[in-house]
């Protein structure tokens, strides 16, 4: 069952923070916290996005429609 539960943390960075450490307890360590963490923030932001998205209106109205040809011809 942990295997499993594992599973759903097996991304890029805490794959990172496993691989980097000296001991396979820090790298256990590492992946946990690492997966964990990005796991809870990841879902938060979903849902305060989702939240303020609604509540913001319009971008059109706003002119953020435009920004990204902007920052094409900025960058």
């Amino acid at each position: 069952m942990a295997r499993l539960a594992s599973a759903h943390l097996v991304i890029d960075e805490s794959t990172a923070m496993a691989v980097t450490r000296p001991t396979s307890a820090l790298a256990r360590t590492g992946f946990y916290w690492t997966g964990l963490t990005i796991f809870a923030l990841w879902n938060l932001f979903t849902f305060l996005g989702a939240v303020a998205g609604s509540t913001i209106g319009d971008p059109r109205a706003y002119g953020l429609d435009a920004v990204a040809a902007l920052l094409r011809l900025v960058t």
